[in-house]
């Protein structure tokens, strides 16, 4: 039996631009391969090109065999017969994959219905064995659900079961898992795992996350700048990377990422006799449910309960736990973005909960935030330097802005030219120092970070995360650093709180806490992280 997909001199061309340059590799039938690399290596055009889903304007040539055709000779009726069928792919995004107006199970049973002939009522019996196998829970019911009415596991779990109902020779799995939860990520890689263990199921498992290749696939392409650089046994090449673009990705990983072993905390050695900057008390926050009925309108969702407790000046704090966890909710309470129903909020002696405009006027100068997405926040209609220097005229800050300005392009290391370009000529990762250049523009004593590396490259979340650091002492700041990704944390705070269901359920040195978990949901968090050794997670 020979390969199930021959790749040979693929090549991927918009315009005067090629983005991918002429590769190869194959995948035997049951075999786990790995292609991975930085945003902008190629790895999502490869994938798009062997589906045949090209963006308008960018054209594929050489040969991709599969089932004896080559797909890039192929129409576009004749591919139809092949997706979903032949070739599944899951998407890194479920929101924009799944049909917004189908409920769930209807569009698993379109696609029996439409590659195999499968009758409507059968089809549909069928979609919802198909979402049983994934683990969905009562099954009958999310059937029904429309995607919205999923959290983002659930519709993951959707995209896998999907891809596997018409049993497909191979699955294309493009970053199905970086906008996920550790745990959440440990149960749907354990899920891929089982499933193409069964049977002679090939997977294609395209990500930027080194350690969910190593605990996935037996063999790994690594891709640059739209060439294959290396390839060969995931534990070979990781163990011993022959060229230097790998020896770099390796480097990138975190070091809780890298054995089972909790290494010595990089972060600085904890502070004592300081004063508290932040003094949280018995702060609560609830909302009203969406679209509740009469019966519920007298419930609410409590999202902060009950939350207590302090950050000394020059600490930076970690707050980690899932998503719905109420971390982002406490995060913009601290900088007066939101207000507690009960409690006390204290930063530098200033009550932050129900201050007025004059007094966050002040807080504002003193706390700053950056936020998980750069393109989000910044006005893409503005210059870099315009936006840099806008919190100086919004709090009336004298002083050369422009000079300002340059001198924090220069911090975060940026050249100063790029005051005059716009947000969306940079790249995810420079976006994200215009977003930290932003938040330093008044000076503040305090920067609360929320999620601000989940979405980039492991190479560039290093980056940003020794930029971080630098600034810090350069600075002399203080820092909240909220993220779900407990291996950051690790690496750049002092002490960690760990937050569950709106509640802080463990709090304690970062050293203390991973080594010695006292609660079972931290041990769960810091278990179900990926290793680049090659252990695949499992949560329970």
């Amino acid at each position: 039996m020979g390969p199930v997909l021959r790749v040979d001199g693929l090549t991927v061309e918009a315009g005067p631009s090629t983005l991918v340059d002429a590769i190869g590799f194959s995948i035997e039938p049951g075999d786990r391969l790995g292609l991975i690399g930085e945003s902008g290596s190629g790895k999502t055009m490869t994938a798009l090109a062997v589906m045949g889903l090209l963006p308008e304007g960018v054209h594929a040539s050489g040969q991709v065999t599969f089932g004896g055709s080559d797909l890039l000779r192929l129409s576009e009726t004749e591919l139809c017969t092949v997706r979903g069928n032949g070739i599944s792919m899951v998407f890194q995004e479920p929101m924009t994959a799944l049909n917004p107006l189908m409920r769930v199970g209807h569009q698993i049973a379109e696609a029996l219905s439409i590659h195999q002939g499968t009758p409507k009522v059968e089809a549909r019996r069928l979609a919802v064995e198909a979402l049983a196998r994934v683990g969905i829970p009562d099954v009958a019911a999310k059937a029904r659900a429309y995607p919205h009415e999923l959290s983002g596991g659930q519709r993951q779990r959707v995209m896998i079961a999907m891809a596997i109902a018409c049993g497909p020779d191979l699955i294309i799995a493009d970053e199905p898992t970086t906008a996920l939860d550790v745990t959440v990520q440990a149960q749907v890689l354990g899920l891929l795992d089982d499933l193409i263990s069964t049977g002679e199921t090939a997977l294609l498992l395209i990500t930027h996350d080194l350690p969910v290749v190593a605990g996935m696939c037996q063999r790994v392409l690594v891709m640059h700048e739209g060439v294959i650089v290396e390839e060969g046994e995931t534990a070979d090449v990781f163990a011993d990377p022959t060229e230097a673009y790998t020896a770099e990705l390796v480097a990138s990983v975190p070091e809780l990422s890298r054995t089972a072993a909790i290494p010595p905390t990089s972060s600085v050695a904890l502070l004592t006799g300081e004063e508290a900057l932040i003094r949280v008390e018995g702060v609560t926050r609830t909302f009203g449910l969406p679209r509740a009925s009469l019966a519920e309108r007298a419930r609410r969702l409590t999202a902060v309960d009950d939350v207590g407790f302090s950050v000394l000046t020059g600490e930076t704090f970690g707050i980690v736990g899932e998503s719905g966890s109420g971390k982002t909710t406490l995060a913009r309470m601290l900088v007066g973005l939101d207000h507690p129903d009960r409690g006390i909020i204290e930063v530098a002696g200033m009550a932050v909960a129900g201050a007025k405009d004059r007094e966050l006027g002040e807080l504002r100068r003193m706390a700053q935030m950056i936020f998980q997405d750069p393109m989000g926040s910044l006005d893409p209609r503005m210059k870099v330097g315009d936006v840099i220097a806008e919190p100086l005229r919004a709090l009336r800050i004298d002083g050369d802005h422009q000079a300002r300005v340059a001198d924090l392009l220069e911090a975060v290391a940026l050249p100063v030219d790029s005051a005059g370009r716009y947000a969306h000529e940079f790249s995810g990762g420079q976006r994200q120092r215009i977003a930290i250049a932003r938040a330093l523009a008044p000076r503040p004593r305090l920067l609360i970070a929320d999620e601000p590396v989940s979405a980039l490259d492991m190479t560039v979340q290093t980056i940003t995360l020794q930029i971080l650091a630098d600034l810090k002492e350069r600075f002399d700041l203080t820092m909240v650093f909220i993220s779900h990704d407990l291996s950051v944390v690790y690496e750049i705070c002092d002490r960690v709180a760990v937050m569950k269901d709106g509640k802080i359920v463990e709090l304690g040195p970062a050293t203390e806490l991973y080594a010695n978990p006292s609660h079972p949901y931290t041990a769960g968090l810091i278990n179900a992280i990926p290793r680049l050794d090659g252990t695949l997670p499992r949560a329970g």
